[in-house]
């Protein structure tokens, strides 16, 4: 069991993780590595739900149950808008089409729309984690 101070110090270790990937990801799409960038993408709003997950005691290593556990406790009671969690599947299935599928990766110009609403995702929970201190 972690003690409170240590708990804000991983809260925070995965908010930094978070917008580590978004300057990661401006760099990939910049150099034309669509691949890494959309994986970026997915994988910078899965830490800051991960910084969710720290602050409300919840543990799994698992993509669909965390983003199950954020759609029940922070989508379907009205802390967030639906439109996160799309914004999380949305990232998440293009992830894994870019991982793990043969079909033609998108041109970097039009990831600027993932990028935008990576950037929405992770400003909004880290919003959302300041106003509620753990």
């Amino acid at each position: 069991m972690i003690n409170p101070e240590q708990r804000q110090q991983l809260i925070q270790l995965r908010l930094e993780q978070a917008e580590e990937t978004i300057r990661s990801v401006e760099t990939n799409i910049g150099i034309g590595d669509v691949r890494t960038a959309i994986n970026r993408i997915y994988y910078g709003m899965f830490y800051a739900v991960l910084a969710l997950a720290l602050h409300e005691n919840f543990q799994t290593s698992k993509h669909g149950q965390l983003q199950g556990w954020f759609n029940k406790h922070f989508v379907k009671t009205g802390i967030f808008d639906m439109s996160m969690f799309q914004m999380l599947r949305i990232a998440f299935d293009r992830r894994n089409d870019a991982d793990y599928e043969l079909k033609p990766l998108p041109e970097p110009a039009s990831l600027d729309k993932m990028l935008q609403n990576m950037k929405t995702f992770i400003s909004t929970i880290k919003a959302w984690l300041e106003a509620n201190p753990a």
